[in-house]
């Protein structure tokens, strides 16, 4: 049986309150991340908003995609297989390209077995999982659709030999537009030739493989992924993900354009998306959306790296254009709670509560411990690492000192998969517990 384990548990306490408790959310996203090769995970997210109701899409997370009315409760729909049989094979989607024009939501996806073409699906009914082929294009690496005024454009490239580039499909048989590929980002060559030393970040995983070696390791090229078109006025906002998804380093930087094929250049306040620090670091391979009340949000990939080099999880982040339409996104306090917006939102309100975190270095008891797994590591603010008990069995458990009387407002918790396995049944795998003060 799976021992019972925490990444860490999470005690605010409330410096201002003011009327009702609104509705919160917390990073990274509390949703059922799939399991995969004996570890959760999600990645490269998309969330489209389509008739009134947002979609959420993920890479190596679940054979299907996810539906909210809020940005909170998210419930999972799997491709009809009837329908979809071209796009899935049963399998994980990967890099998923979603985008709408109104009528339709439509759907691409990086094929990993390979296969020459993949499949451009299109539903008016994505809460059923009812999709239908439409197209058919070249299989790309990292797709990304943009639809504007009738005008599909594709958008892919990943690593340092494929460089971002963009094709437009035929709106009448979604298949490529001969002659209209066009490199929109030179290929990288050369280190010399980097914007900002973000994209040289790549240490913690060969810290932890190679603690002795890992200066050497900022020689390797980054790699450039992930693209994302976004309007905002009369500017077109470009953005890949660097230096490499393995490392809290991971940021998202943008080039604006005038058009949405270009020419671009590089922004001067690079990275646009980036959190290194606190919980759980890393803020790239996003995608940057509007919710119901035309508020900017970015929704990203966040990295652990324990289990698995590529073991993440998702977040969410406050985005918007200043009065010199810079991309900002605020990831100050990240994985702290978070309101969720009612409304509309000016550029003065926040959406992080007045709390502050005081159970960072808290003492910590525990009935039974893994070696190398102690009760302190659940108050450590360290994703990569947890307490972990001998067992899961009824009557392991948690003390916390917190030092002193406090008012507590918000008591987050994260749970590490200690000891699973891909043969756990679905009616059981899940984490129960009691909290008691």
């Amino acid at each position: 049986m799976k021992a019972f384990s925490l990444f860490s548990v999470f005690f605010a306490l409330l410096l201002i309150t003011r009327g009702q408790s609104p509705k919160m959310y917390c990073n990274p996203l509390d949703i059922n991340y799939g399991l995969a090769n004996d570890r959760r995970h999600a990645a490269d997210p998309v969330i489209v908003l389509f008739k009134n109701r947002y979609y959420l899409f993920t890479t190596n997370d679940l054979a299907g995609y996810r539906m909210s009315d809020d940005l909170l409760d998210w419930k999972v729909v799997l491709f009809d297989p009837k329908s979809a049989p071209l796009a899935l094979n049963g399998k994980w989607t990967c890099a998923p390209a979603v985008a709408t024009d109104g009528n339709y939501l439509y759907f691409i996806k990086l094929n990993l077995d390979k296969a020459p073409f993949t499949a451009v699906l299109r539903t008016r009914n994505p809460e059923g999982g009812i999709w239908e082929q439409c197209g058919q294009i070249r299989n790309v690496k990292d797709p990304s659709l943009y639809i504007e005024n009738g005008r599909f454009y594709l958008y892919h490239g990943l690593g340092a030999d494929y460089p971002i580039q963009c094709f437009e499909l035929d709106p009448k048989t979604f298949t490529e537009i001969p002659g209209t590929n066009t490199f929109l980002k030179s290929k990288v060559s050369n280190l010399e030739e980097l914007a900002g030393g973000f994209e040289r970040g790549r240490r913690e995983l060969w810290e932890d493989i190679d603690p002795q070696k890992w200066i050497g390791k900022f020689k390797m090229l980054p790699c450039p992924e992930g693209s994302w078109m976004t309007k905002y006025g009369n500017n077109y906002y470009l953005q890949y993900a660097t230096p490499g998804t393995v490392s809290t380093w991971y940021c998202d930087v943008a080039m604006v354009g005038t058009s949405p094929v270009g020419p671009f250049k590089m922004v001067d306040y690079n990275p646009v998306s980036m959190k290194v620090g606190g919980f759980i670091g890393s803020a790239g391979h996003s995608c940057v959306f509007q919710d119901k009340y035309e508020n900017w949000w970015r929704v990203t990939t966040m990295w652990i790296g324990v289990k698995d080099a590529f073991e993440r999880r998702l977040g969410l982040f406050p985005m918007l254009f200043d009065k010199e339409d810079r991309m900002l996104t605020n990831t100050k306090w990240g994985d702290y709670p978070h309101f969720m917006p009612q409304k509309k939102y000016a550029l003065a309100d926040p959406v992080r509560p007045e709390w502050q975190l005081i159970s960072k270095g808290a003492k910590c008891y525990s009935s039974t411990s893994l070696p190398e797994f102690g009760p302190d590591l659940a108050s450590d603010e360290n994703i990569r690492t947890w307490w972990s008990a001998v067992s899961g069995d009824k009557g392991e458990w948690l003390i916390m000192n917190l030092g002193a009387d406090c008012q507590l407002n918000a008591v987050q918790i994260n749970f590490a998969e200690q000891g699973t396995a891909m043969t756990f049944k679905k009616e059981t795998d899940y984490f129960h517990w009691k909290l008691s003060g």
